[in-house]
């Protein structure tokens, strides 16, 4: 039909009525609801979200808490669902968002070996809740490695060296110059080799004298037995 007041058409109530009504059904439907009216809420993450460490160790890992659409309350967080001897411990503990925890995991050395599921919850001031999981891993703690005693080294003691000297009835003996008054004959004679050694022509002269020395003192002792 012809427009005769010359008014478009979204001015027309005729139009206006019906547009209204549907619009008012959309904005009011539970499935615009969230999307044109968000609250304020955090989100948690951690990272990372598994780990391995042998029984009595320490791990760490990191969490995250973000706040969406100006959420300024404080978040508090815990841990649920790890064995006696897993003890889990957050710096800082709670705070408000956004802020990053670091969680260090410390695991006894009686812990079995296995898989473990721990949950993280996040719990804020005004009831809100949200929480993630981390998968850790005990695994067996290695044997002590044995300490080798080394074998002492034993040195062994060095005998004292001689010289030997021959004689004219194939005989030999060993001088050595602490004796004063070596008896004469195919006696032994030790040399101490701690001084340098002599030449034979000298050793020769020193057993000569040495031996007119013996013969003198005995044939003194013969001549005052005979006078006595």
């Amino acid at each position: 039909m012809p427009n005769e007041n010359k008014r478009p058409w979204y001015r027309n109530p005729t139009y206006l009525g019906p547009i209204a009504v549907i619009a008012a059904a959309i904005i009011s439907s539970p499935i615009w609801v969230p999307l044109i009216f968000q609250e304020p809420d955090f989100r948690i993450f951690i990272n990372p979200m598994q780990g391995a460490v042998e029984q009595g160790g320490v791990i760490t890992t990191v969490i995250t808490i973000k706040g969406i659409h100006g959420y300024d309350h404080t978040v508090s967080l815990s841990s649920c669902g790890q064995p006696s001897g897993i003890v889990i411990a957050f710096v800082p503990q709670f705070g408000k968002p956004s802020y990053t925890s670091s969680v260090t995991i410390n695991v006894d050395s009686n812990v079995p070996v296995g898989d473990y599921t721990t949950i993280i919850k996040g719990r804020g001031a005004d009831g809100k809740e949200h929480n993630c999981s981390y998968t850790l891993t005990v695994k067996p703690h290695p044997p002590p490695t044995p300490t080798i005693t080394p074998t002492p080294t034993i040195t062994p003691t060095s005998m004292p060296k001689v010289w030997e000297i021959g004689y004219d009835d194939n005989s030999y003996g060993e001088f050595d110059q602490l004796d004063r008054y070596p008896f004469p004959g195919p006696f032994p004679w030790h040399y101490n080799v701690s001084e340098p050694p002599i030449n034979f022509q000298k050793k020769s002269t020193i057993l000569l004298v040495h031996l007119l020395i013996s013969i003198f003192l005995f044939v003194m002792n013969n001549q005052k037995m005979i006078f006595s």
